[in-house]
């Protein structure tokens, strides 16, 4: 393959905590061999959906919700909806308590990039004794040690699919 795989991470921040989220993310992606893009949501176009082998979504929790501004970029992208179908793609979340509905957030990101027809993920081990990422990485207030590690893993398991998914075998 002579064209290196890329990533796109899109986020919105408010704080800069998910914005600091979103290079940590793109610090594991570049880990794993796989070029990496980060970009604020408003500058996202349809063309970072359409031209990247993955797409990582971060948002800051909105009362259990993404952004609208992330929600608008979505919605604002509907004319390429089954253009995508088979890309890899995740989400990261910043919120400021422990059940403030930071899970929710992170499942309507990866609900968002389903319905264009991504294949998602979460992290499925432990970061560290008492953190894990399911539904993708999240961190509360300033991001820190364990959610910045969590975020570099996202990025590097994103990479190794992304890799997978280029050299897989095509179906007839």
């Amino acid at each position: 393959m002579d064209q290196m795989s890329k990533v796109t991470i899109i986020y919105d921040s408010r704080t800069g905590h998910t914005e600091k989220m979103a290079h940590a993310v793109a610090a594991g992606v570049l880990g794993g061999g796989v070029e990496a893009i980060v970009k604020r949501v408003d500058y996202a176009t349809s063309d970072d959906l359409l031209t990247s082998d993955g797409v990582v979504l971060g948002s800051p929790c909105c009362y259990g919700q993404m952004s609208w501004k992330m929600k608008k970029f979505l919605d604002d992208n509907v004319h390429i909806w089954g253009k995508i179908d088979g890309k890899i793609g995740a989400a990261f979340v910043s919120g400021t308590a422990i059940g403030g509905g930071c899970e929710l957030t992170a499942m309507s990101l990866l609900t968002g990039l389903i319905s264009f027809g991504f294949l998602v993920f979460g992290v499925t081990e432990f970061i560290s004794d008492e953190l894990a990422v399911h539904y993708g990485a999240i961190a509360l207030q300033e991001p820190r040690g364990g959610e910045l590690k969590a975020c570099r893993r996202l990025g590097e398991k994103m990479a190794e699919y992304v890799l997978q998914q280029a050299f897989a075998p095509v179906a007839s």
